[in-house]
């Protein structure tokens, strides 16, 4: 995933290149909870006005979503972590890990064809994986 982040920030550099200060920053929490560690980088003043990517593996991405995680079990919290948009990077894998991948961001939007989510940003453009 690291890979398709660097090639994602390289990609852009030319139109970037005008911008002074510009540059990538990791920031590491003690947080469990992604909702916590976005509220906390949220509120970090270093990180105000800029754009945050977190970068999750597909179960990771699975849990973050599973409401039983949050008290109360709501996902209305994750607010602040979806401000920058979602990229969903499929894990270069058989085509049956990846069907079940597709299978179950298609679920999330009601039956839909997920292309809501953009081809891009599940696998296009490295060859079907993107970690």
């Amino acid at each position: 995933m690291m890979r398709v982040l660097a090639g994602d920030v390289v990609g852009n550099q030319g139109a970037r290149e005008e911008r002074k200060g510009e540059g990538v920053n990791i920031a590491l929490t003690p947080h469990a909870l992604f909702i916590d560690k976005a509220r906390l980088i949220a509120e970090e003043p270093t990180y105000e006005g800029a754009k945050k990517v977190f970068i999750l593996g597909f179960d990771t991405l699975k849990r973050l979503l599973e409401v039983r995680y949050y008290d109360p079990p709501s996902l209305s919290g994750l607010g602040p972590l979806f401000e920058g948009g979602v990229r969903v990077h499929l894990r270069a894998g058989g085509e049956e890990e990846e069907g079940e991948q597709r299978r179950w961001i298609e679920s999330l939007g009601g039956g839909g064809d997920g292309e809501e989510w953009g081809e891009e940003g599940m696998g296009g453009g490295d060859g079907g994986g993107g970690s």
